[in-house]
């Protein structure tokens, strides 16, 4: 077996967490290793891993259009294994020194049709619908009241 992948795993490990979570970081130190084997880096050691190394990685994963969610899911499992064997310039980095952008969040504005929008919009169908849709759509809405 990669000896990084190994000592990652084995961080992983260590580190603790629930079952579902140590997991999916396993996945992502596995995701991380390969990529970065991709890369062609021959890096052994977590000790020796560089924010270059890293960069390289997180480029391959934008380049994927994984999402920045994603990236920065991924990157939690890369600084645990590196916090685990002392590479604090990995371990303490931010995800901005790698170009990982922000989260889009999605906002809670009601975005309904206003009342008098959707009764016209009801009303313009009606006069298009044959009378067996019609009595048919009347019967819906009674028995939803």
């Amino acid at each position: 077996m990669d000896r990084l992948l190994h000592e990652g795993l084995e961080a992983i490990k260590a580190h603790g967490g629930s079952y579902r979570t140590r997991e999916a970081h396993r996945d992502e130190i596995r995701t991380f290793v390969s990529d970065l084997r991709a890369a062609g880096f021959g890096v052994q050691r977590w000790e020796n891993i560089k924010m270059s190394h890293v960069a390289k990685v997180v480029d391959a994963w934008q380049d994927r259009n994984l999402s920045p969610a994603t990236i920065k899911e991924y990157m939690s499992a890369v600084r645990i294994a590196a916090h685990e064997h002392d590479n604090d310039r990995i371990a303490d980095s931010r995800n901005a020194d790698f170009g990982i952008s922000a989260r889009t969040y999605i906002d809670n504005i009601d975005k309904s049709l206003p009342q008098e929008a959707y009764q016209q919009a009801v009303d313009t169908l009606k006069h298009h619908l044959t009378p067996e849709i019609t009595l048919w759509l009347h019967r819906c809405n009674c028995r939803g009241s």
